[in-house]
């Protein structure tokens, strides 16, 4: 399995998305709960399988801290959800 690549900082608090796969699992990431027009949160969605994001239900979810330490649990926590996801493929 490939390494998961996670924007900075910068890229979440001008409000961009980010999506992608690892194995056989797919994830979609979104800035969420604004505070004076910047983002506090980030939303991870998690699903297994060959259908994008707007076809397939999300089978995990969980939202993080918009911050550097929250940036490095979101990435373990995805890493985790994902090789899950890889493994059941087998």
């Amino acid at each position: 399995m490939g390494r998961l690549f996670i924007p900075t900082l910068s890229h979440w608090q001008n409000k961009n998305i980010w999506s992608g796969s690892l194995g056989a699992g797919n994830y979609y990431i979104t800035p969420q709960e604004e505070v004076d027009g910047v983002p506090t949160r980030l939303r991870v969605q998690v699903w297994g399988g060959k259908l994008c994001y707007e076809l397939a239900a999300p089978e995990t979810e969980e939202s993080f801290p918009l911050s550097e330490e929250g940036l490095a649990r979101l990435e373990g926590w995805l890493e985790g959800e994902l090789a899950a996801l890889s493994e059941g493929a087998m």
